[in-house]
């Protein structure tokens, strides 16, 4: 999860100094040599501001603290930020398409997420984090009902199992959801339903998928196995990181009941066989061509890749989106 909160937290901030006003002022830096317009996108507006002399400065109102991107003409930005009614500064490198967010000052929401990533590094390994984390969330959430910042880190958030059903639930009942982004509002609902029909220790629903040759194949023929049902694909590259890791768990405890039911979101075939070939994964592979709109992808709450469920040998859910050194000391348990 802190992978998740250092991506949201992609620019470097500096001392935040914030003065409450009803409109915002934006003075801009651009950190190398460029010329030409810049452009400031939020919701539905889109603001143009011409760089002279390596600086720029946009003016203007929102309701509530919006994600926003600075970026060129139709190009990309590679950070967000959270534009609220405050004066503040900006630093940016444009290079071409990219704009990335050096550093942002006078801005509360910035404030708020470099604390947050601050707490992570302390508190993440403690085994009390789940309840810290929440009663953290829970105090940011009451403040900022409103800010788009409070709709995004819980989306993020919830689609780990480090929050249980009721705590993401009370979590998602402080949001103001008449302003927060509709995209993250749904990634929310679609993690409470997987919250609450997937729990550890409960019964995981089998489905079946066609393998490489067509064949449909149902994870319930594995029900005498210890099963990680994992979800990749060939485009994904922390997927393709994690099959070396993988493919030693199989080969190290195949022979003592441990099996692998690959499921790739690939819409290519050719691709996925590629590449199924080329990291010798000799474990069953299924394929959900349709992707995200897939039935199964869909009825199992799957939003990212990689994603797995781990399945015991009576078809219970033993762990949610379990990484490959946590799956290693896991079946050491089960098969010392």
């Amino acid at each position: 999860m802190k992978t998740i909160i250092l991506i949201v937290i992609t620019f470097v901030l500096s001392s935040i100094h914030c003065k409450s006003q009803d409109f915002f002022q934006i003075k801009g830096t651009v950190a190398n040599d460029y010329e030409g317009y810049i452009f400031l996108s939020y919701g539905a507006i889109r603001d143009s501001a011409l760089v002279k002399n390596k600086n720029f400065s946009f003016e203007g109102r929102v309701d509530y603290p919006i994600e926003s991107r600075l970026h060129i003409k139709d190009r990309p930005s590679s950070s967000s930020f959270f534009l609220e009614n405050s004066s503040m500064e900006i630093t940016v490198t444009i290079n071409n398409p990219i704009t990335h967010i050096n550093s942002i000052t006078g801005n509360k929401t910035a404030g708020i997420e470099a604390d947050l990533m601050e707490f992570f590094e302390e508190f993440e390994s403690d085994t009390e984090f789940a309840l810290k984390l929440y009663n953290k969330l829970d105090t940011i959430f009451i403040e900022n009902p409103r800010n788009q910042f409070c709709g995004m880190i819980l989306s993020d958030i919830a689609m780990d199992p480090i929050l249980n059903y009721e705590q993401v639930s009370n979590l998602f009942s402080k949001l103001d959801l008449t302003v927060q982004d509709k995209e993250y509002v749904e990634s929310i609902g679609v993690s409470l339903a997987k919250l609450k029909n997937f729990k550890i220790g409960t019964k995981f629903k089998s489905f079946e998928l066609p393998d490489t040759n067509g064949n449909l194949i149902n994870t319930s023929y594995f029900k005498d196995k210890i099963l990680l049902v994992e979800f990749w694909a060939s485009w994904c590259g922390p997927c393709i990181q994690s099959n070396p890791e993988l493919r030693k768990l199989y080969d190290n405890y195949s022979h003592d009941g441990f099996e692998i039911f690959g499921v790739s979101l690939d819409s290519d075939k050719k691709a996925w066989i590629k590449a199924i070939e080329k990291d010798g994964l000799s474990w069953v592979n299924t394929i959900a061509q349709e992707g995200w709109r897939n039935d199964v992808v869909k009825a199992l709450g799957i939003q990212y890749v990689p994603s797995n469920y781990l399945i015991d040998r009576n078809g219970n859910i033993l762990a949610i989106n379990i990484k490959p050194e946590e799956l290693k000391i896991k079946l050491d348990e089960i098969f010392k």
